[in-house]
């Protein structure tokens, strides 16, 4: 015989890791494990539900039962309303009624927790850098999707994020779909140029190899991580790998990059200087904030859960939202966007030509337009600073 126990740990935020007893069971065994359990309560109402609920969570999950049935106190609309159907519902068992009701959504709730299950793993296509067409089926952030054809498109990029949210584990994920060597290193003020670079040695033993110098020469990703710590020649020494795929290196040797090297930097803010969680973040140079694409990397509570085996589905993004667009949106897009913010003064955030490269690179990735407005067009604007270029833009139709 089952208990309210076994219901309860199926329904409680969908459990089905070890230890719920119920991640082997069939769809239709968990069904008659429903129907049992509140089957088997002598009075099935909700309040005497709820009274038998052993935690809120389930309780949660009763209540919500009863707003889907529009319960009105203590009896369903399937039983009070309709008065020209009523002598037919006369001799009808009204906790019967109620069964089959509660019946019917348990159905409904089981299914969307089999398809929740089913889709926690996501299934990502994705183009890999040496062009071969990889089906990526993985449990990451919801975000890893658009991450994935981020880097793949070949344009540099910032992930943006608080403490915690899983950037560099993103990143060797990301790395390990994409068949790519892994390269983490972080930033701090006290390091130099010569901690990628390499540099001569003093006693004439020749040429000693950096962190860069063997991974730019392979399908690799290179994850510079604290880069608002960074000093700024590391900064600036950085430009021209992410701008023009080379890099000159001490011993005057000027390597190109292998076509399959991906970089991006990783920081807990924009770069634009210390806030008042991040104390130590210094502002980068204008240089090198243009020369990435930046998404901002929101906590992930339902990954955060399975690290507790709960597992949550949390539909990943929508890469191609707001459609693909060509060449004249990307156009009226950033020229919009450069005056508006050249007559708000907001200098800093205003797209330079560059924009357009990286905004095409991402399209060409099948990448939507929300997103490249996000991480290219307006990627320095705050949402208020946002929603002033877009006022100034409405305000302003002649422009584009």
């Amino acid at each position: 015989m089952y208990s309210i126990n076994d219901i309860e740990s199926f329904e409680r935020s969908r459990v089905w890791g070890s230890g719920s007893g119920l991640d082997t069971q069939s769809p239709e065994a968990i069904k008659t494990i429903a129907r049992h359990v509140y089957g088997m309560r002598s009075c099935i109402w909700p309040k005497s539900l709820i009274a038998t609920a052993k935690t809120q969570a389930l309780k949660n999950w009763i209540l919500s039962y009863s707003a889907e049935c529009s319960f009105t106190s203590q009896v369903p609309v399937a039983v009070r309303d309709s008065r020209k159907n009523r002598d037919s519902r006369k001799n009808k068992d009204t906790s019967g009624l109620m069964l089959d009701i509660l019946g019917e959504l348990i159905d409904r709730r089981v299914n969307d927790a089999l398809e929740a299950r089913e889709h926690v793993i996501y299934d990502i296509k994705v183009t890999t850098p040496n062009g071969e067409t990889k089906d990526v089926k993985t449990r990451q952030h919801y975000m890893f999707p658009l991450i994935l054809k981020l880097v793949a498109s070949g344009v540099p990029l910032m992930l943006v994020g608080t403490k915690g949210v899983g950037k560099t584990h993103i990143c060797g994920e990301i790395a390990n779909a994409l068949g790519l060597s892994y390269y983490p290193n972080s930033c701090s003020r006290d390091m130099s140029t010569y901690s990628y670079s390499g540099y001569m040695s003093a006693t004439g033993t020749g040429y000693i190899e950096g962190k860069l110098y063997k991974a730019i020469q392979e399908p690799a990703l290179f994850l510079v991580d604290e880069y608002d710590r960074a000093p700024g020649e590391v900064q600036i020494g950085l430009n021209m790998l992410s701008a023009n795929r080379q890099y000159l290196f001490p011993n005057n040797e000027l390597i190109k990059c292998n076509e399959s090297f991906r970089l991006v930097l990783g920081g807990n803010t924009i770069g634009l200087g210390a806030d008042d969680e991040y104390v130590t973040a210094d502002r980068m140079d204008a240089s090198t904030l243009d020369r990435f694409a930046v998404l901002h990397v929101p906590e992930d509570e339902s990954l955060t859960q399975s690290f507790l085996g709960i597992e949550i589905y949390h539909a990943p993004v929508d890469i191609g939202e707001g459609g693909t667009p060509d060449s004249k949106a990307i156009w009226d897009e950033i020229e919009g966007a450069r005056r508006a913010c050249k007559a708000l003064k907001f200098n800093i955030a205003s797209p330079s030509p560059r924009a357009a490269l990286q905004a095409k690179d991402l399209a060409k990735a099948g990448i939507g337009m929300r997103w490249i407005k996000d991480c290219v067009i307006y990627k320095l604007l705050s949402e208020e600073q946002k929603t002033r270029v877009l006022e100034w833009r409405s305000d302003n139709p002649s422009n584009p």
